[in-house]
């Protein structure tokens, strides 16, 4: 049985607020969060402030190093060097940081504002770092955010006082989301220890063949490859990278599309590929007739044009009977996909050529409101 935690956290939601008059008479909510509202998350960052500054700093500067690199140097042999020299300038940054006058400079020393930057910069970074190796946006988001205000209580301790003393709808309403994120994240490491343990194995486990039918209904382990692949198996949740180098190009009545070959050790199961006109114009076509309305911008919805099973290491699909208009502009974006989900979107656009499409007027009328209607012949 698969746990539904948005529904779960709905019904608790609802039952508190129905149950409101009772709880604030009988006092037991209070009761409940007193030790976890007067938790002194201050007290343990001042005797700890090195460890937790050094945690910060790495975070941080690992994170940013493997973005920058990652955007200057692609490729998968070059990315794990950047990885390497990432991890290797972010700890002797946080090193430098963290033993350069500790008993006199830390990140609570900085002022209110600056240190609420950099504990935000931090859950940011932490959930960039979490989610490519959960699979799991909101295990990884309730992750990060749990660290965030534990670390905000400490470091600007200040801050939290006020807000208690002041503004304690706020407190009261931040006591809620870490609530619901502490629930999210033991709902994502049950269902990723669950995932991990049942089964017994590549056998399914005693009584249950490759679907795990012996578990107790969950899914065991499934490995994203085939099995005459060669090399390590890829991480349970791992989803497919962005593709490169997407380029497309009208010809006509069709339109080629091609990017760079994929890894080889990357599971792909099919691609899928959308495309959104922008009209700059009206144009609608009578017979040999081209019609042209004078009108503000429009932008289409996303719609798909391509979606077939990958086979092979790149594609180059041609999209026939596709028929482009003057004055549109197209944008298009494609994605990978895989048994663990759809990867991010790489976007490209395409400009046609006016003199293509350029009629020889016939006629030109002007209404009273200054809509310009134009009637010419496709040369």
């Amino acid at each position: 049985m698969r746990f539904d935690w948005k529904k779960s956290v709905l019904a608790i939601l609802i039952a508190l607020f129905s149950l409101q008059k009772n709880v604030l008479a009988a006092n037991w909510l209070n009761d409940f969060f007193s030790e976890f509202a007067n938790f002194d998350m201050a007290r343990i960052y001042s005797q700890y402030h090195s460890f937790i500054d050094f945690f910060i700093y790495v975070m941080i500067f690992v994170g940013i190093g493997q973005v920058t690199l990652y955007r200057i140097y692609k490729g998968k042999d070059v990315n794990n060097a950047a990885k390497a020299v990432s991890v290797g300038v972010g700890l002797a940054l946080a090193i430098a940081l963290t033993v350069f006058k500790p008993e006199v400079f830390s990140i609570s020393t900085l002022g209110p504002i600056a240190a609420i930057i950099i504990v935000i910069l931090l859950g940011i970074v932490l959930f960039g770092v979490l989610r490519p190796v959960t699979g799991d946006s909101g295990g990884s988001a309730a992750i990060a955010l749990i660290v965030t205000y534990f670390v905000m209580r400490g470091v600007v301790p200040s801050v939290y006082n006020w807000i208690k003393q002041h503004a304690p709808f706020i407190n009261g309403f931040m006591g809620i989301v870490i609530l619901i994120a502490i629930i999210r994240a033991f709902q994502w490491i049950w269902r990723a220890l669950s995932g991990r343990g049942s089964g017994g194995g590549d056998d399914g486990g005693s009584g249950g063949g490759d679907d795990g039918g012996g578990g107790g209904g969950i899914l065991p382990r499934r490995r994203i490859r085939d099995e005459e692949d060669e090399g390590p198996p890829r991480r349970r949740g791992w989803k497919p990278n962005k593709v490169h180098n997407f380029n497309v190009r009208h010809m006509g009545d069709h339109v080629q599309m091609w990017w760079d070959p994929r890894p080889d050790d990357e599971r792909i199961t099919f691609y899928e590929i959308q495309k959104k006109s922008i009209a700059r114009f009206g144009f609608f076509r009578e017979h040999t007739i081209w019609r042209l309305q004078i009108q503000p911008t429009r932008s289409f919805t996303w719609r798909t044009v391509y979606h077939d099973v990958h086979v092979g290491t790149q594609a180059n699909p041609v999209i026939d009977n596709f028929k482009v208009k003057p004055g549109h502009d197209y944008k298009y974006r494609i994605a990978a996909s895989n048994e663990a989900g759809r990867g991010p979107y790489a976007y490209t656009e395409t400009n046609l050529v006016a003199q293509n499409f350029m009629p020889i007027i016939l006629n030109v009328t002007v209404d009273h409101d200054g809509n310009a209607t134009l009637e010419g012949v496709i040369r």
